[in-house]
């Protein structure tokens, strides 16, 4: 079980022997049964003994606790429904009586029955009933049990922040007892949380807390049950053989037992280890050992998982009405207990089985079911784990924009892929959790004539879907990915080779592992990196044309038939797309793809228009520029990311989250990651004095002044917001595993309080009302890469923050070729209508070698790119 009972619910009483009565013998046969485990005699003898008159006895605390062992009995022998009817009777008896206090136990029981039953809400009563008797009598253990109960409760509903507030309640009572079992039982079902919430990872360190906590003395169903969620979490981050290790040891222990409630769950967690191996048939086994031991308990829980995983097994099989029959089992189980998470997973099973045999009716039918219950449950929870939440469930929103295609519902498709990307950031710039997507029809009215977008959408069946929409037509293509894959391999295959993560084959592609992430996009990620080594290497320069060659006929050609008469073109990425600069995308006349489009960025189409319905004052200043801030000599150059442990990246982690709640300089942290020490940036300075020159009336910040401290002060002041543009010129610095410590870098010498640090963290508490921020420095538009939340970093947080816009870079910039591309840009802003059009110009002017015939490749004027309104 993953909790702890209230305390007295196996108490034997021995009661004063009055003759040789009924009473007597019954007493003495349930004393036996505690030893046999056989309690058929002594439950007919209460029953008979109830028949009569029980109220015979003048002693009533003798009668109530007659009463309770009747009841146990009951639940020995299987009878659970008088069980609750007997408990049922001493809350009506004694609610007034001297024993009310007792009366705890009786509605624990209940609560504990009602659970077994899986009907939830029942037991959540009289657990709450409960609760309230033991806060009376001021029973600190028995309220922290039955907190946490309330939390297994929730838990079981989807209804994970209350789960999660009820244990945490719950672990500062025990915290306060010393009593290292409850301890245990607490963190071991905080880790389930985090594993619900898609963030197995985290749930690993709860587990193995736990487990410590009891792996001496503690009792062999609870490190079983420790050691069974430990192993599946270790097996869903992909260490296979040490989730299999623990998961061993767990079945060792329920084995010996004789638990085999515990036995099957763990045996379910061992199927799913195997089955992610790929040892379907192995998995299997386990499987049905599982679903057999389910039946004979007539336990709904795991006869839900159970029925799901043999269901996976035959899809895998492509056995779909096989897998249908025992998707629709566990649905009867799940719904039944009113289990949410587990009843969506059903669901979304259901929909790729119907999908595959070309029912999409019903696929659409059961997808949509599985997305409003994880939208119920995504907003349980908070900051970053709501949007691990979503990454971790992103497949059943992708498997049904697939349908919507083969379907032709072009307007459905937007919708769906809408509603599916970048959430979070939606959510953070309209601070609600209410986001409305702005229909097809109505987004395409806000479009010029000249303008079209391109929105692209990993599906979960390995394609790339690419949707045309400009103000007169919307179009969906299916982009050849294979085709791709195996032409690029072919040029390319010994460079990516060396990228890291590289996939050896393509064979994955073909793959179709139900529950799994897309292999399509680590796929595409070795030729986005090996794009992103070319471009970076001005030597490459031949390698880099035939790639963004190969890209071009990728990404755009199928609808580039539909560009007769476009200017600008928006793009929509996804996932690893996003970190492509597609302005160096080679056409067949051997152009980028800049020289005859202006090219611009966004989220989403429906972060664009939340951008463009914000309103600023038009009397703002014109520009305030931050640069040519003093660092030491030598830079001590980029983080060794490869070297970060993930037990290291936690206690980070911990360590960013423990300054920032007391407000503490987090400038060591750098140091450990493979940062600390800045070198000068001779150029920023030039930059910011040109840049000044150029606009009248701007305001500069340089040399000590542009200091963390210089800004948080105008910002605190309330004259940050009375800037249409803010332009940085500083390092940038991005942990890609600690998307926490992404930052503008800063003065870093004086007497200031502040680390030099601008993070992301506390750049989205600023208070802006700027059209643009422009960041020139280093990688300052990289981040972590979201499947479902595009990259978050820099741009995320100054959109956040009240920016309307952001220019950003995607690697590390030469000094002197960026500061004249940032003059030239401020100079082209009075010229061109948008700034998306100026950086466009600007990009042209390099390629066209009028700036300098050494600045025409991609290296110097690429990285930049625009996003926003």
């Amino acid at each position: 079980m993953r909790y702890f009972l209230v305390l007295g619910l196996f108490v034997v009483i021995s009661f004063k022997c009055v003759g040789q009565t009924i009473w007597d013998k019954t007493d003495s046969l349930f004393q036996q049964g505690t030893v046999t485990g056989d309690f058929h005699e002594a439950n007919q003898g209460y029953q008979q003994y109830f028949a009569g008159d029980p109220f015979s006895v003048d002693d009533s605390q003798t009668v109530f606790l007659r009463y309770d062992k009747y009841a146990q009995s009951c639940y020995y022998v299987g009878n659970q429904k008088k069980c609750v009817a007997v408990f049922d009777s001493i809350i009506d008896l004694f609610a007034e009586s001297s024993f009310r206090d007792s009366l705890s136990n009786a509605n624990g029981w209940i609560a504990f029955l009602y659970q077994m039953q899986g009907k939830f809400e029942k037991s959540i009563r009289y657990n709450q009933r409960a609760l309230i008797i033991a806060q009376r009598a001021e029973k600190r253990i028995d309220i922290a049990a039955i907190t946490n109960n309330l939390g297994l409760m929730y838990s079981e509903m989807g209804l994970y922040d209350k789960a999660i507030t009820n244990y945490s309640e719950a672990k500062e009572i025990v915290n306060g007892l010393a009593d290292t079992t409850a301890l245990s039982t607490i963190l071991g079902n905080i880790g389930l949380i985090y594993y619900s919430w898609g963030q197995p990872k985290k749930a690993i360190q709860y587990f193995e807390e736990a487990f410590q906590l009891i792996s001496e003395k503690g009792k062999p169903n609870d490190k079983a049950r420790i050691l069974a969620n430990l192993g599946a979490a270790l097996g869903q981050t992909g260490m296979i053989e040490e989730g299999s290790k623990k998961l061993d040891e767990a079945l060792e222990l329920y084995k010996r037992s004789g638990n085999l409630d515990g036995y099957a769950k763990a045996l379910n967690n061992t199927g799913t280890v195997h089955f992610n191996s790929g040892k379907y048939e192995e998995a299997y086994t386990y499987f049905w050992q599982a679903y057999q031991i389910s039946d004979s308990l007539a336990n709904t829980d795991n006869r839900a998982v159970s029925s799901n995983n043999i269901g996976v097994y035959f899809e895998i099989q492509k056995k779909y009405r096989d897998a249908l029959r025992y998707y629709i089992e566990a649905m009867k189980w799940d719904d039944l207990a009113k289990r949410e998470a587990s009843l969506a997973r059903d669901y979304y099973h259901a929909g790729r089985c119907y999908s595959a045999l070309n029912e999409l009716d019903s696929a659409v039918e059961y997808f949509n079911r599985s997305i409003a219950i994880k939208e119920r449950i995504r907003k349980t929870a908070t900051g970053e784990s709501r949007r691990d939440y979503l990454e971790s469930q992103t497949l059943t929103y992708r498997s049904l924009a697939e349908v919507y295609f083969q379907m032709g519902e072009v307007t459905r498709l937007y919708e769906i892929i809408e509603f599916a990307k970048a959430k979070q950031l939606a959510e953070q710039l309209s601070g609600s959790d209410l986001i409305t997507i702005l229909k097809l029809k109505d987004f395409q009215a806000t479009l010029e004539k000249d303008e079209a977008v391109l929105e692209y959408f990993f599906t979960e069946n390995k394609n790339l879907l690419l949707l045309y929409i400009s103000s007169d037509s919307a179009r969906a293509f299916s982009l050849d990915t294979k085709e791709f894959d195996k032409r690029s391999r072919g040029l390319f295959g010994e460079e990516m080779k060396l990228i890291p993560g590289y996939i050896e084959t393509s064979d994955k592609l073909t793959k179709n592992r139900p529950g799994r992430s897309s292999d399509i996009m680590k796929e595409v990620q070795c030729q986005v990196e090996l794009l992103r080594d070319f471009v970076r290497d001005p030597g490459a320069d031949d390698h880099t044309r035939k790639l963004a060659r190969l890209f071009f006929s990728y990404l755009l050609e199928s609808a580039s038939g539909y560009f007769q008469g476009v200017r600008k073109l928006t793009i929509v990425p996804d996932g690893v797309l996003a970190l492509i600069p597609f302005e160096i995308l080679v056409d067949s006349s051997g152009k980028y793809l800049v020289e005859n489009y202006n090219v611009g960025y966004s989220q989403t189409c429906n972060v664009r228009m939340m951008l463009e319905g914000r309103s600023y004052p038009d009397n703002r200043k014109p520009l305030l520029a931050i640069g040519g801030a003093p660092y030491e000599k030598d830079h001590q150059g980029m983080a060794a990311e490869e070297l970060l442990t993930e037990k290291y990246i936690f206690y980070l982690k911990d360590q960013i989250a423990l300054r920032e709640s007391e407000d503490m300089p987090v400038a060591d942290l750098y140091e450990k990651v493979g940062f600390g020490v800045w070198g000068e940036i001779p150029g920023t300075l030039e930059e910011v004095i040109a840049i000044k020159s150029l606009v009248e009336g701007s305001d500069v910040l340089v040399k000590e002044n542009a200091s963390e401290g210089r800004v948080k002060g105008i910002e605190k002041s309330g004259d940050l917001k009375k800037y249409r543009i803010i332009h940085f010129s500083t390092h940038g610095v991005v942990v890609n595993a600690l998307p926490e410590l992404s930052a503008i870098v800063l003065s870093q010498t004086g007497d200031s309080t502040d680390d030099g640090y601008l993070r992301v963290s506390e750049v989205r508490k600023l208070k802006l009302e700027a059209d643009l921020v422009n960041l020139s420095g280093c990688e300052t538009g990289m981040g972590k890469v979201y499947n479902s939340e595009g990259v978050v970093g820099l741009t995320h947080a100054f959109l956040v923050a009240g920016a309307n816009a952001v220019i950003a870079s995607f690697w590390q910039v030469a000094d002197k070729s960026t500061a004249t591309f940032m003059v030239m840009l401020y100079e082209e802003f009075g010229k061109q209508q948008s700034y998306c059009d100026a950086l466009s110009q600007v990009k042209r002017d390099f390629i066209s070698g009028k700036v300098n015939g050494d600045w025409n490749h991609p290296f110097h004027w690429a990285p930049f790119i625009y996003f926003g309104k």
